[in-house]
């Protein structure tokens, strides 16, 4: 899809051309540009989503509440993945912007797959941000989970199909720091998962008059 002298890789880019165009103007796609930019404002997340963590009790959920530290590096590296994807969904719409010598069958779903990084990425910022106990957050988590299990096929498939090698981190080494991110993110994600509570109904305690006591698991 060209328009003014770019090749758009799918039709969302397509309409989103004239932004991208100015935004490419400013040589923010390259990545010495937007990789500071991007962590810098993922540094600013971080404080005030610690700051609100501690407010709400989120640093103080178990396994969280001994290892604050841990829990200070998975936040972190949250906001780090999700304003960089932000950025490289962007980046990846145009095809010029783009590591590859020719055309792939892929190329039009590596902008959507960092949407959807994403979205999973600010679900979880969220539930810790909010500390929510409701069936919202319930369902967050499994929407997390889902793309949990994403990556960690992509971790086995680099583990299967790559060299593992110590030097090179992006072949089938990488598996290995995708297991821990992801382990830890599933820890998260369970503690949350097991504090969420729903409406239930409780039919014992009114048996004869037919009534209902609704209470919150």
């Amino acid at each position: 899809m060209e328009f003014s002298s770019v090749t758009y890789a799918n039709p969302l880019a397509e309409i989103l051309g004239p932004l991208l165009l100015l935004i490419r103007a400013t040589g923010f796609f390259e990545a010495y540009v937007f990789m500071p930019l991007m962590t810098l404002l993922a540094a600013y997340m971080f404080v005030e989503l610690k700051h609100k963590a501690v407010s709400n009790g989120s640093f103080s959920i178990r396994p969280w509440s001994r290892h604050q530290i841990t829990f200070s590096i998975l936040c972190f590296s949250q906001c780090f993945l999700l304003t960089n994807a932000a950025a490289v969904a962007l980046k990846t719409m145009i095809l010029e912007e783009m590591d590859y010598a020719s055309y792939f069958w892929f190329i039009p779903y590596v902008s959507p797959l960092h949407i959807y990084i994403v979205s999973v990425t600010a679900a979880h910022l969220y539930l810790i941000w909010s500390n929510s106990k409701s069936m919202i957050a319930k369902w967050l988590c499994t929407y997390i989970q889902i793309g949990l299990f994403g990556g960690y096929f992509i971790g086995f498939h680099r583990l299967l199909n790559e060299p593992f090698e110590l030097t090179n981190p992006t072949t089938g080494m990488s598996a290995v720091f995708f297991f821990t991110w992801f382990g830890l993110i599933n820890i998260d994600v369970f503690s949350r998962f097991k504090n969420t509570r729903g409406t239930v109904i409780d039919r014992t305690k009114a048996p004869l008059t037919g009534g209902r006591n609704v209470h919150e698991a």
